[in-house]
């Protein structure tokens, strides 16, 4: 039943962006699709309030947050902004006041478990702002397995909590590679660890080789159509946290 329901749930998604490539537009078509979704769930418990979990970072990336009305810039257009949902349904922000490391300490402060406080967090649109060009379930099958595979890796060498958020950007470039004993062409992946406090700002984790060398070989050897792996150094600024 789940997974008839998480099928259901991307090919809404996946409708929603046949011939979208650009990171904002695909952004844009999220919102209708999850604003949609968000409220039909919500009709079945008879709610009239839907409470949200948007954090002032998003608002301001948004371009909002001036009670003054001045104009700021639009650095990416988040999921759970501005949506403006349908009648009677009454929107709630209790966390639109607080970035990332005060909201973790109001869940500490009502008790909510650590495991969930320190998960990293995780793109609203989801891994369809992780894929370069027309997002298919081809390429969202390989983004799904190479964020396991990333995340599992991180977990197990005691990462997963020194570092902020990590991720995988699957690109359209290909290289030249080898696969067994004959020659192929695979796809360039970047894999990306931040630090960060309170996500206005953050800079590269300093992640051991080791590391980096396992991961690298398990998305090569696991992963038929990727050729190689790089690693972004940038922070933000000038990149954001989840670059696209």
């Amino acid at each position: 039943m789940a997974r008839s329901a998480n099928h259901r749930r991307d090919k809404k998604i996946l409708d929603a962006l046949v011939g979208i490539t650009d990171p904002r537009e695909k952004r844009v078509a999220m919102r209708k699709v999850y604003k949609a979704v968000l409220e039909k769930e919500t009709q079945k418990f008879g709610a009239l309030y839907i409470a949200q979990g948007t954090l002032y970072t998003d608002i301001s990336e948004s371009g909002l947050g001036y009670d003054a009305g001045v104009e700021k810039a639009q650095i990416k257009l988040h999921h759970n902004v501005g949506l403006g949902f349908s009648e009677p349904y009454v929107e709630l922000l209790p966390l639109s006041d607080q970035v990332k490391d005060t909201g973790r300490d109001i869940g500490r402060a009502v008790e909510v478990p650590e495991d969930l406080l320190v998960r990293h967090p995780f793109p609203g649109p989801g891994l369809i702002i992780r894929i370069s060009g027309q997002v298919t379930p081809e390429k969202l099958r390989i983004a799904r397995q190479l964020d396991g595979i990333l995340i599992k890796e991180m977990r197990e060498a005691g990462l997963y909590k020194k570092v902020w958020q990590a991720g995988v950007r699957l690109t359209e470039e290909a290289t030249t590679c080898t696969k067994g004993d004959g020659a192929a062409t695979g796809l360039v992946v970047i894999l990306w660890a931040e630090s960060s406090v309170n996500g206005f700002t953050s800079r590269p984790c300093k992640l051991p080789d080791d590391f980096w060398d396992l991961v690298d070989q398990r998305m090569t050897d696991e992963v038929p159509e990727v050729g190689c792996t790089c690693i972004r150094r940038t922070g933000k600024p000038p990149a954001t946290i989840e670059f696209e």
